[in-house]
């Protein structure tokens, strides 16, 4: 996994405390972020989270910090050129309850591979899509990789690798650990599809030759956003000598492409695109999904399709409505912490009150595991205990 953690923890402790699940009389609010970015939305959802969603390069910030959950997908992996290979979709990386300090973050989405118009290069792989802090990217996910073509036919290695061309069998391209699958490999004249965050394509066989290409490998769903979606399908291997009348429905899902299933542009039946592509050409896969494109037949020179593009996902923890906090800490940096913290708590008469909270982090340092503040205020009895918990996302 491709991502680096800090340990400057104690400058995080107002916003996590801010955090803290109240009991339910206390009311919460989204918490504070301003965005840039020419394709960036910003969506409250009702338990009062906010959704940023990013299409394209951008930034947030986030004032007073803020407790978050992240999806990144990489850029999807182009087809290849050529009775070739499909692209592997873009890897997909998820982390739940991950404090970020007050600042400015920087998001990079990854394109999606080009194909390369050559039989001899595979289909480009996708960008990779970074979460950046300070000058140090903290979260990575890999771009897709390229699929075989004709005569560079093993797939190329990426966040799912891409699949591999009809050229007498290879080897599948690998996929990133904890980020997406390989791709099948291929014997003979298969052509197998790219691999997919969700699995890996299956394998293609000598006997494929006439028939559509192999499927891409499955994407994975992620509700980070309140709705189930699925992201980084593989894109699916191209035909070779295939009737019109052959299906060729074999993008993965998650936004994978179909690979080409046509052999003759003389003797296509489909219908002719608004781009000039007959419907049963290659499809690129999915822009904002990172799917792989589909893989290219062997006739007319015809060149595999565009990766889709990747996509970063951010969602906030709503915070307390209450007053806001003040934190003084001691402790040490990797042991038990203790806080002075000004909080609103219904066990006080929703009044905010001094309280000592007692926090551990987990080993990783990325999320508490225990709270519990002791409250000692005019109106409740000294040394009242009230357990605290994070909000989970």
């Amino acid at each position: 996994m491709l991502h680096t953690m800090w340990g400057r923890f104690a400058v995080v402790a107002a916003a996590l405390v801010s955090l803290l699940a109240l009991p339910a009389s206390a009311a919460l609010a989204p918490a504070s972020v301003t965005t840039t970015g020419s394709s960036v939305t910003t969506t409250i959802l009702t338990d009062q989270s906010t959704v940023v969603k990013f299409l394209a390069d951008g930034s947030f910030t986030v004032p007073d910090g803020a407790l978050a959950r992240l999806l990144l997908v990489g850029g999807g992996g182009a087809g290849g050129h050529d009775c070739s290979g499909g692209g592997g979709g873009g890897g997909m990386l998820e982390e739940s309850n991950v404090p970020l300090v007050a600042g400015t973050y920087t998001v990079t989405v990854g394109a999606g591979g080009q194909p390369s118009g050559s039989s001899s290069v595979k289909g480009g792989n996708g960008g990779n899509t970074v979460l950046t802090f300070g000058g140090t990217a903290l979260y990575t996910a890999v771009g897709g990789g390229g699929g075989g073509s004709w005569s560079n036919k093993d797939g190329a290695a990426g966040g799912s690798g891409g699949g591999v061309a009809g050229n007498g069998g290879g080897t599948g391209g690998a996929g990133t650990e904890g980020q997406g699958y390989a791709a099948g490999d291929a014997t003979g004249y298969g052509r197998s599809g790219g691999g997919g965050a969700g699995g890996p394509s299956p394998a293609a066989s000598a006997g494929d030759k006439g028939v559509p290409g192999g499927a891409g490998g499955p994407g994975r769903a992620s509700d980070i956003t309140g709705e189930e979606v699925y992201y980084a399908g593989g894109g699916g291997g191209g035909g070779y000598n295939c009737s019109d009348s052959a299906s060729q429905v074999n993008g993965g899902l998650g936004g994978g492409g179909n690979g080409a299933r046509n052999a003759s542009k003389s003797t296509r039946q489909g219908t002719t695109l608004s781009d000039g592509r007959n419907e049963y050409d290659a499809e690129a896969g999915v822009d904002g999904l990172g799917g792989g494109g589909g893989g290219a037949c062997n006739t007319d020179g015809n060149a595999g399709r565009p990766g889709g593009s990747g996509v970063l996902i951010v969602r906030l923890a709503p915070v307390s409505a209450g007053p806001e906090p003040s934190v003084f800490i001691s402790g040490t940096e990797d042991g038990n912490r203790s806080a002075v913290v000004r909080v609103f708590l219904a066990a006080v008469g929703d009044n905010a009150a001094t309280a000592t909270v007692s926090y551990k982090f987990a080993t990783s340092l990325s999320k508490l595991e225990t709270a519990e503040a002791v409250v000692a205020a005019a109106n409740a009895a000294a040394g009242t205990t009230v357990p605290i918990s994070l909000t989970g996302l």
